[in-house]
Order: structure tokens, then sequence, then C-alpha cells
């Protein structure tokens, strides 16, 4: 979902238009909502092209984001990715879609992606490039999501049990 699109949902959720979302329950959508148990996770991992000549050391590696003459992809608007890079100190890309990043690291233009694999691998299958490229065996980052049920919806009360349980 588009950032924009997001926060408008966001604020319908907060004063009560909307009832739910379904998304990772920050300290802040906690104010507003009441959270399920988490039931989905999304993690991060990088992609590489079996092109790269550097694609047995990568894969190899323990964290591959060390080496620094290697170059990044992300995507606008992804925080996730681009937090985890600035940690490293790695400057990288930004593109607009998960197609454009699978395409750009299969082209050789860059060495690494970073982002879901649940949203990396559906594109990678789209394109029909599972033998071209693949992910590397160090998971960076896991996003628990739940279940958010707006404390001003009407029955609240009498989901709030199934919903914490």
């Amino acid at each position: 979902m588009k950032y924009n699109r997001g926060q408008e949902l966001k604020y319908l959720i907060e004063i009560g238009t909307l009832d739910a979302l379904f998304t990772h329950a920050t300290k802040n959508r906690l104010e507003y909502t009441i959270s399920s148990q988490p039931f989905y996770s999304l993690e991060w991992y990088l992609f590489v092209s079996t092109k790269n000549s550097h694609f047995k050391e990568i894969m190899d590696s323990d964290n591959p984001l060390e080496n620094k003459d290697f170059t990044f992809i992300s995507l606008i608007g992804d925080k996730t990715t681009q937090n985890i890079y600035n940690e490293q100190g790695l400057k990288y890309y930004n593109l607009k879609s998960v197609t454009e990043a699978i395409r750009m690291l299969n082209s050789g233009r860059s060495s690494l992606f970073l982002h879901s694999k649940l949203a990396a691998l559906s594109a990678i299958y789209d394109l029909d490039l599972s033998d071209k490229i693949k992910i590397h065996k160090k998971e960076y980052k896991k996003v628990h999501f739940s279940f958010l049920l707006s404390k001003k919806h009407l029955m609240q009360k009498k989901l709030l049990n199934n919903l914490i349980n």
C-alpha cells in the first residue's frame, strides 16, 4: 500500500470511521486501537543475481552488508531497508518498485537488494527469474503484523475478548 493511502487509513481508524486495520502494532497505533496477538510476519532478506561476479562471495558471507564495495537497492519510502543501510553507512539507489529492483539486479547494474522476502519472491516468480535471483541466508529484520481494532468500534467490548485471545 502506498504511504499516503496508509496514512489516510490510519487516520480513519484513529477517528473511528473505519473499524480495523491489519498492520504492525506500534506504540502510536496502540493509542487508538486494541491489538490481537501477532499472527503474520514479514522478514527482510538480501537478494542477489547469480550473474553477479561476487555471487559466491556474497552467498558465503555471514553479512554481505559489511562490504561497502557492493551496490545496493532500496525502494522509495521503504524506511525499514533504508534504516538498515544507513546503520551500516551504505549508499543505495532508490527505485519505485520491487519489479524494477529485481530487473536491476538481474541486469547486473546493482549487487544487492534488501527487502521483504514475500514481496521480493513474488516479483522474482512473476518475472520468471527464480533461477537467476537468489536469497541470502541472513534474516535482517522481522516485522510482526496484528489485527488492530479501533477503540471507537461499537462492538469493541464483545470483540475484545476474541481479539486479545
